[in-house]
């Protein structure tokens, strides 16, 4: 009997009427709500073999090493700015200097993985503002509450990661260094923001950032980008002076055509006077035209051979939607998908092999006329969780899986599952965001 199997068992031992309140009402008091629905998740972790784990750290310490190489290289030349385009308003923020070094602070890979033969294919790169860190914290409390009387769960080697420590690690790391650069008093405990749009469909994520970063002894408080001023220098929420701010989306404090920005915390950015991460210049790495960089073979100048040998392992065919590639990508609607080079959420992408061919040149025609990449279709694993219905039926649910492997400050730290029955996996369209349990047996 595997461990998935086990846990089966083990759920449908207990009273389903309590487990179901019980895990509810424990991922709601872990602020684990898109708006005021339960974010989406199972009772069952992703299990995954500890050995795993270095093989993934790898991969992903790889891969974001090589694009920050990338970031850089966008803003020492004008050789990336086609691939990689940005307004000139957009251009001016990126340019800012943060007075720490480094783009990439706090990343997100997306990628497909099959534990069984490690196939292993990285799609696209968050790195602006990747959320789910504080819905990984919440997920993990409400699965670990209703396991501390699982004898054969407890009696493995098991491990959940945690982001919030790392997370902590790096906002510390870049504000000494920001200190030092800016000739500022380095406070050993300085009052941090995490800035998210108040009424945020992700608030909840930050909540659960902020009620944990509490308990590690931080000074921190959740924020909406209009609540700064900017006085004399220095930036405050009230009264109380702010140090660091950690942001979410950039579009919450600055659209081109908005005719109202928060200028108050831009203008104290813009002059040096705040630690802010993830630096506006990390957006860089969000384009879906990154892996057509890292894999074309025009800039394999900017990688280490060790770079290059991931890059060529785990990173899909990808290319630009162009006059020069149409036919090619008219010619084969099963191999291909089709995403906007610029978008989150999973908004816009179109699987060929999902559609006729009518359909499929009708997409092509239209997304021609845009920024568009192209990309290989990747194989999408499959995993079972366990899972109660609303009539309270325990049932073992197949969904499609990616797996997203976090880095701060360039290290792995991590990882969770996102899981759905459609192959278009995000939160954002009711897919669930669910934490990866990594064990051995002892």
């Amino acid at each position: 009997m595997n461990i998935e199997e086990s846990y089966y068992n083990y759920l449908s031992s207990l009273d389903q009427l309590t487990l179901y309140k019980a895990f509810h009402k424990n991922l709601r008091n872990n602020d684990c709500v898109l708006g005021e629905e339960l974010l989406p998740t199972y009772l069952q972790p992703y299990f995954m073999d500890r050995e795993k784990r270095s093989y993934l750290a790898n991969v992903t310490e790889k891969l974001t090493s090589a694009l920050e190489k990338i970031c850089v290289h966008r803003f020492e030349s004008l050789q990336l700015n086609e691939l990689l385009p940005m307004s000139p308003g957009f251009e001016e923020l990126c340019r800012i200097d943060p007075h720490y070094t480094g783009h990439q602070m706090v990343i997100r890979l997306d990628a497909f993985y099959d534990p069984r033969t490690e196939a292993l294919k990285v799609i696209e790169f968050n790195c602006g503002d990747p959320s789910g860190m504080g819905f990984q914290a919440g997920v993990v409390k409400a699965i670990e509450k209703i396991n501390k009387s699982y004898k054969y769960f407890n009696s493995l080697n098991f491990q959940f990661d945690n982001f919030i420590e790392p997370l902590k690690s790096i906002l510390l790391k870049k504000y000494r260094e920001f200190c030092i650069n800016r000739s500022k008093v380095y406070k050993e405990s300085p009052s941090l923001a995490l800035m998210c749009k108040a009424g945020s469909l992700i608030e909840g994520d930050f909540r659960k950032i902020v009620n944990d970063l509490t308990k590690l002894g931080s000074k921190v408080r959740l924020v909406d980008p209009f609540d700064f001023t900017y006085r004399k220098g220095r930036l405050y929420v009230g009264d109380e002076e702010i140090d660091i701010v950690y942001r979410d989306i950039i579009d919450d404090f600055w659209m081109e055509k908005r005719e109202h920005n928060p200028k108050d915390l831009l203008e104290a950015y813009k002059n040096g006077d705040i630690c802010l991460l993830n630096p506006i210049s990390s957006a860089a790495g969000d384009f879906k035209n990154i892996n057509y960089i890292m894999k074309c073979g025009e800039f394999d100048f900017l990688f280490t051979s060790e770079e290059h040998e991931v890059i060529e392992k785990h990173i899909p065919e990808t290319f630009p939607l162009t006059k020069n590639t149409q036919s090619q990508v008219l010619k084969n609607k099963d191999k291909f998908i089709l995403k906007p080079n610029v978008g989150f959420g999973g908004y816009g992408v179109v699987i060929g092999h999902q559609l006729s061919e009518d359909d499929w040149t009708e997409n092509v025609d239209k997304f021609i006329q845009g920024d568009c990449t192209v990309q290989e279709y990747v194989e999408i694993p499959k995993y079972n969780f366990s899972n109660i219905s609303e009539d309270l039926i325990l049932n073992r649910n197949e969904k499609y899986v990616n797996i997203n492997l976090w880095a701060h400050g360039g290290k792995f730290t991590g990882a969770f599952v996102r899981a759905s029955e459609d192959k278009i996996i995000n939160v954002c369209q009711g897919g669930g965001l669910v934490p990866v349990c990594w064990y051995s047996e002892v």
